[in-house]
């Protein structure tokens, strides 16, 4: 066996001491066996998995160690020593035993005071700063392929299941009391940082709202976001991306034909290649066949859809963190003045965001403002319909054509200041409100057909 071949390794030692150290790896091995059979099952299997696609080797280099023969010196090591092993747990999980007081925090001490652990356990510690949860989800997601099958799988089947259930009739999981927590006991450090995709205006796991009245560039602008994001580029200045982010772009108002040129044109004015698009920007087109993701039931009450399911699933096979949703109104069947309903609404993308993780970037209309074009900028209760909209939305932001009377006194011709258009913070909840107002002029671009 592995096992045995790795403990053959040190038999050229000094025979008292080889069988010192086959006795500790020994225990260090029954130990674990031990333990991890009495660890989480799912957290362990996961943990398993990460190992098997990581070789122990490479891992130990990553973070530092060195060399020498079968022997490794910790980074953390004062003494200079080569105080670590590898040896196999199995045939196919690597550990290491170190002999390095200096290696204490990492992994798990043996009865004998060593410290004895696994690849994940090194990169857990030395990459993740020792949060568990942060490695293990970032981990899995990258070294385990068939991850996001087994979610999507765990989704049919938690959506076949619950509608077989009646909601006023569903058995509560979990007691009001078990969710009840200690802020004086909780580690706030281990939070992670808030997940803003795009300046302050597009945040992880919550819904963004741009409203706008019709003609003022909110489409326009939900594609040159989508691209931004998907890109990881600053296509709007002052709008930090930090990252690329795979986006998805739900349009009911367009035919995919006309949603393409419009995202050749963005491309074309930004010098951007489309095909750096692919695999990235994903485009659904309800032109002919809507995406709708609320309906008011035969009871009265807002219920999802079938799209939600699909667009779960398809978000999760494909690693969606950013859904844009234009316009809002053709999205559901409800009235867009009833409170009530469009609270359901609201708690349907809610859930959406739940259960991908991706933010929700919903374009919505605002009412008719009379001839000052830009009187409900930056205003939230200017919003067409029930105030559960804005009320929902935990970052809202405005776009509005210049008005004739700022044009005058601006002293710009009204065939450029037309084309002129605002954007404005109206709500957030999480951070400080943008005083400053950002100009942009909307320019025609040739495009291939």
């Amino acid at each position: 066996m592995a096992f045995q071949k790795e403990l053959s390794e040190f038999e050229s030692q000094d025979e008292e001491k080889a069988e010192e150290l086959k006795g500790v790896i020994v225990d260090a091995r029954n130990e674990l066996h031990g333990r991890e059979n009495k660890a989480d099952k799912q957290s362990n299997t996961l943990i398993q998995r990460i190992n098997r696609a990581l070789l122990l080797e490479n891992v130990l280099r990553q973070c530092g160690y060195a060399q020498r023969g079968n022997t490794w010196q910790s980074p953390n090591s004062e003494s200079g020593s080569f105080g670590v092993r590898m040896f196999a747990k199995t045939h196919k999980d690597q550990r290491w035993i170190s002999f390095h007081e200096s290696d204490r925090p990492i992994g798990t001490t043996t009865s004998s005071g060593h410290q004895v652990g696994d690849a994940f356990d090194l990169l857990c510690y030395y990459q993740f700063g020792d949060d568990h949860k942060v490695a293990l989800s970032t981990l899995a997601n990258k070294y385990i392929p068939t991850l996001k099958e087994e979610q999507r799988e765990f989704m049919r089947a938690a959506e076949a299941e619950a509608a077989k259930l009646s909601a006023l009739t569903a058995p509560v999981e979990l007691s009001f009391a078990s969710q009840i927590f200690d802020p004086g006991r909780f580690n706030v450090a281990k939070i992670a940082p808030r997940d803003f995709m795009l300046g302050e205006l597009i945040l992880g796991k919550y819904i963004s709202v741009l409203q706008g009245p019709g003609g003022a560039g909110k489409s326009v602008m939900s594609i040159v976001i989508a691209i931004s994001v998907a890109l990881g580029l600053e296509l709007i200045p002052g709008m930090e991306v930090k990252r690329a982010r795979n986006v998805l772009m739900l349009n009911n108002e367009d035919d995919l034909d006309e949603l393409m040129r419009r995202i050749d044109a963005v491309c074309r004015f930004y010098g951007i290649d489309l095909g750096r698009l692919s695999e990235r920007f994903f485009v659904r087109s309800g032109y002919e066949h809507a995406a709708v993701m609320a309906t008011i039931h035969p009871d009265g009450q807002v219920v999802e859809t079938e799209h939600v399911a699909d667009l779960v699933e398809f978000c999760l096979d494909n690693r969606i963190d950013l859904i844009t949703a234009d316009p809002l109104i053709s999205l559901h069947g409800s009235n867009e003045n009833d409170n009530a309903e469009m609270d359901g609404v609201v708690k349907i993308f809610r859930n959406i965001c739940a259960r991908t993780q991706a933010a929700v970037l919903l374009l919505a209309h605002t009412r008719k403002m009379g001839k000052d074009s830009e009187a409900g900028a930056g205003d939230p209760e200017a919003m067409r319909g029930a105030s559960s909209l804005k009320d929902g939305g935990r970052i809202t932001f405005s776009l509005a054509r210049m008005s004739r009377e700022n044009a005058k006194v601006r002293g710009i011709p009204w065939r450029i200041a037309n084309n002129l258009v605002r954007m404005d913070d109206g709500k957030k909840n999480l951070t400080e409100l943008d005083p400053e107002t950002k100009w942009f002029k909307l320019t025609g671009v040739e495009i291939t057909n």
